[in-house]
């Protein structure tokens, strides 16, 4: 009995996201945009169907795409997590001839009830809802981070 309350609490702290897809728009990459998202059928690994590799590199232009983990070498163009929250997607960003690769988003489309925020190496996160893009000027690994909202979902319960 204990272990499946114990089982039920855990599962009770565990937040689930609506369905939703989030675009990033790059300049200067091999591709134009990242598709981000998190879908209930998804897991947190290569999903066909869900997920798309990114396109090789082209010359002249950084190469930027979503890594499936730290370890992985394959870049996503488009990759669909699972509704489990929190969730981080990685951008891996290698510029060409130090041309800085410049992120943008619209914030109005953002998934509803949840801190979005992307965090460039050696900078402090951002929150997405405030701004609407942000430059990268070196190689490096760009994290995107969606969690539930824990202090709207309290002051609404009151």
């Amino acid at each position: 009995m204990k272990l499946i309350i114990s089982f039920l609490f855990t599962l009770s702290l565990a937040a689930i996201a609506d369905d939703f897809t989030f675009r990033i728009r790059m300049d200067n990459a091999q591709i134009e945009e990242v598709i981000l998202g998190c879908a209930t059928k998804a897991t947190d690994q290569y999903d066909k169907g869900l997920d798309i590799y990114a396109p090789p590199m082209s010359m002249g232009t950084a190469i930027a795409g979503l890594l499936l983990n730290r370890q992985s070498q394959m870049l996503l163009y488009k990759d669909i997590r699972s509704a489990k929250l929190p969730q981080a997607w990685l951008l891996d960003c290698k510029l060409s001839q130090k041309k800085p690769l410049t992120l943008q988003w619209d914030t109005t489309k953002l998934p509803k009830d949840l801190i979005c925020t992307v965090q460039v190496p050696k900078q402090q996160p951002l929150d997405m809802r405030k701004t609407s893009k942000c430059k990268i000027i070196e190689n490096g690994i760009v994290a995107i981070t969606f969690t539930q909202n824990t202090l709207e979902k309290t002051s609404e319960q009151k």
